[in-house]
């Protein structure tokens, strides 16, 4: 339901980049980045968390299971289910997700 654009780049190289462009600030009362922020604050906590999470999105992009046309999870699907798979084993709390860090928004942003 969100405007998404994919764009892609590939170099003479053969390297490839791919980016997903959202447009807008506010859906459905969810602001922009609001994932991405509580996913930032989840692995500083734990920093176990953060390298987890880029092992398996390098894993499920070397297999080619992260492209959600293709019937699989998309690169966020990854991170939440490693993320939840670290709550579960208790290794990782999120009692502290709503405590939002100085200036996360960017220097001298409206926290509000």
């Amino acid at each position: 339901k969100v405007p998404i654009i994919v764009v892609g780049y590939r170099s003479g190289s053969g390297v490839e980049v791919e980016a997903d462009i959202s447009v807008g600030t506010i859906f459905e009362d969810v602001e922009k980045g609001f994932a991405d922020r509580c996913i930032r604050r989840l692995c500083a906590m734990c920093p176990k968390a953060l390298h987890l999470v880029r092992i398996i999105k390098l894993w499920a992009k070397v297999e080619r299971v992260n492209k959600a046309y293709d019937g699989f999870l998309n690169s966020l699907g990854w991170t939440l289910l490693a993320l939840y798979f670290l709550m579960e084993r208790s290794e990782l709390s999120c009692g502290d997700i709503d405590i939002e860090e100085p200036d996360e928004r960017g220097l001298g942003a409206d926290p509000s």
